[in-house]
């Protein structure tokens, strides 16, 4: 099995003579790879568009992911009771930033990372800095 760099996608080589491609968001299979013989080793690239698989025969096969394209993490903000603003916490960095209330329930970006997500359409009313410091990313440090 492997993992592409960003987190989002994983390749499972199978004995059963497939390759799939998963989204670790959704647990969908993305794609599948069927060979002649047994799938015993995969690898992605940097680029998460290549990977490479190899057979139990020998074979050597350089695949290129073109239109797969995963589901964006589905994150909820989080917000002190009466506070006016909100804050959601990117699963790829694990960095938390302040959302508009506005934007709930629509895709955002990470600020930081520029990771796509996708906004719960309701607040949990609980104050997210001690999961920030769990995550060691609190900004107030």
């Amino acid at each position: 099995m492997a993992v592409t760099p960003d987190d989002r996608l994983a390749i499972s080589a199978s004995w059963d003579k497939t390759l799939k491609v998963w989204d670790l968001h959704s647990g969908q299979v993305l794609a599948t790879f069927i060979a002649e013989s047994a799938v015993c080793a995969c690898a992605a690239a940097p680029d998460r568009e290549t990977i490479v698989a190899g057979e139990a025969s020998g074979r050597i096969h350089f695949l290129r992911l073109e239109g797969v394209v995963p589901e964006a993490p589905l994150v909820t903000a989080w917000a002190s009771p009466g506070d006016v603003g909100a804050a959601i916490g990117c699963p790829r960095c694990r960095t938390w930033s302040a959302v508009q209330r506005s934007s709930l329930g629509q895709p955002v970006t990470c600020p930081l990372c520029g990771h796509a997500l996708q906004l719960n359409p309701f607040v949990i009313e609980a104050d997210w800095r001690p999961v920030a410091k769990a995550w060691k990313t609190d900004p107030g440090e």
